[in-house]
C-alpha cells in the first residue's frame, strides 16, 4: 500500500471528540501499568484543580512560554 502526501500543504488539523462519559472500568493493557498511569493522572488533575492549570507539567515545557506548541510541523518529503 502506498500513502500519499495531500496535493496542498495541510493548513490545520483538528480531533474533536463528543459523547465523552465517565468510565466505571479500566481498559487493561498487556504491557502497560494502566492503573499506575490511572492513579497518576487523577493525582495529577487533583493538584491542577487545586493550584491551577499547568501547576504540574512535563519537563519538556519548562521554560517554553514564548513558544506555541499547539502546531505540529510537517516536512514535504518528495515521493518516491
Amino acid at each position: 500500500m502506498r500513502l500519499a502526501h495531500p496535493a496542498k500543504p495541510i493548513r490545520e488539523m483538528a480531533v474533536s471528540v463528543f459523547g465523552l462519559v465517565k468510565r466505571n472500568s479500566l481498559q487493561l493493557g498487556m504491557f502497560a501499568d494502566t492503573q499506575k498511569k490511572s492513579r497518576l493522572v487523577n493525582s495529577i488533575d487533583t493538584i491542577n484543580r487545586r493550584w491551577g492549570a499547568f501547576t504540574v507539567l512535563p519537563a519538556r515545557m519548562l521554560k517554553t512560554e514564548s513558544y506555541v506548541i499547539d502546531r505540529i510541523g510537517f516536512q514535504n518529503y518528495p515521493q518516491p
